[in-house]
């Protein structure tokens, strides 16, 4: 190896790369990132850095340029840029991908809701799809007009995404009823009065309630009465049947509808009874046509198995969206929900 060569070349390119102005220091973790053995040589090297830097400083930009392509022509070679892109959507229908931006209406949004509206809102563009804003709002105690607003806000003006179609989730309650009241006459959802203490010990032993056998009629009679603001909050709740031996904590009954007595801001005191979130959300992919769903790690597979279980019970093929199950990118699925909170972005 030639070193006063390498040397010079070097600074020759550092000098181009940063303004006509080397630095020996650069020149030097150079020819040593490449050459470790001449570590032995350093006092050598630095001295000849120095001293090629001190004169290549001292000529021309185009001086040193000139010389670099005579001496390393190679090193003027610019590499090309690659082009990044989203990965692949499995499954995906150019026209026909459908994807949501789902937030909570409960606080403002941050940059964690940034990342996967704008990872939904892209791979709907990238498919010559549809992208839905829907907000969330069936939790009365948290949901207002104002983060409605701000999100709103954020999402079109901030974040120039323009979404082809705005949902409020709380419009959508006749239907959520519709559904609860089908899987009750299946025998798929029961009204429980266990407080939340018990409900919780049951649940972690996995044993029934008492309620859990109660007859399609009575939890029916039960349901309309909770419609009907015969009870209050926490005396009952609607759950679903699920499978109390499953692993998977969430499938074990898991609550589907509350009473909740404080006025909605949009709905006023029009209901008391109120969706969680896994069922409301599973109804509404349906609703909104949603194809492929964005979720963190952290979401996983235990809240999807139970949301998958819901849609199933729409009497529908596939998912229970009424087509073939969805794909989710390579490593965002595994990688939410953003949704909510996204890169928790998601939900």
């Amino acid at each position: 190896m030639d070193l006063n060569k390498a040397i010079l070349k070097y600074a020759l390119q550092n000098a181009v790369n940063f303004k006509g102005k080397a630095n020996p220091k650069a020149v030097i973790g150079k020819i040593l990132s490449e050459n470790p053995e001449l570590k032995a040589r350093l006092d050598e090297i630095k001295k000849g850095a120095e001293e090629t830097v001190n004169k290549i400083n001292r000529l021309s930009p185009g001086e040193q340029k000139s010389q670099l392509e005579k001496l390393a022509p190679e090193l003027l070679e610019k590499k090309e840029a690659k082009k990044r892109e989203l990965p692949e959507l499995k499954n995906a229908v150019k026209g026909k991908v459908v994807t949501r931006l789902p937030p909570e209406p409960s606080k403002y949004a941050h940059i964690g809701h940034a990342l996967t509206f704008l990872i939904n809102y892209l791979y709907a563009k990238k498919y010559e799809g549809k992208c839905v804003l829907r907000f969330e709002d069936t939790n009365p105690e948290k949901a207002s007009r104002e983060y409605v607003d701000a999100i709103t806000d954020d999402v079109v003006n901030y974040l120039g995404i323009k979404p082809d179609k705005t949902v409020i989730v709380s419009n959508d309650m006749p239907k959520f009823y519709e559904l609860a009241e089908k899987l009750i006459k299946m025998n798929k959802a029961y009204v429980c009065f266990c407080g939340r203490e018990k409900m919780k010990d049951l649940r972690q032993k996995g044993i029934a309630c008492g309620c859990r056998s109660n007859p399609e009629e009575k939890n029916m009679e039960e349901w309309k009465s909770m419609l009907g603001r015969k009870y209050g909050g926490g005396e009952c709740t609607l759950r679903l049947n699920g499978n109390l031996e499953s692993l998977n904590y969430v499938m074990r009954d898991p609550v589907i509808f509350r009473i909740c007595e404080t006025e909605h801001f949009l709905q006023k005191n029009k209901y008391i009874v109120w969706p969680m979130y896994d069922f409301e959300n599973s109804v509404e992919d349906d609703l909104c046509g949603v194809t492929h769903i964005m979720r963190s790690i952290e979401f996983g597979e235990m809240r999807k198995e139970l949301q998958d279980y819901i849609k199933a019970h729409r009497g529908k093929k596939g998912d229970g969206l009424g087509r073939p199950k969805a794909g989710n990118p390579e490593g965002i699925e595994k990688a939410g929900n953003p949704e909510r909170d996204f890169v928790r972005a998601c939900s």
